[in-house]
């Protein structure tokens, strides 16, 4: 995704939860409905989303 010469745009509809946040941060452009809800639950125990 982060190679793409074409910008790429995430719709986010409900619940975006650590990949899903993961990969809408990789695209260039994020719409999010009212409904959306996002979280890393995984970031509490002291994990990094993208070690890179």
């Amino acid at each position: 995704m982060l190679d793409c010469d074409l910008p790429i745009v995430a719709q986010i509809d409900g619940n975006c939860m650590v990949a899903g946040v993961e990969i809408a941060s990789c695209c260039d452009i994020r719409i999010a409905s009212r409904e959306a809800r996002f979280g890393a639950p995984i970031a509490r125990l002291g994990f990094p989303m993208a070690p890179r």
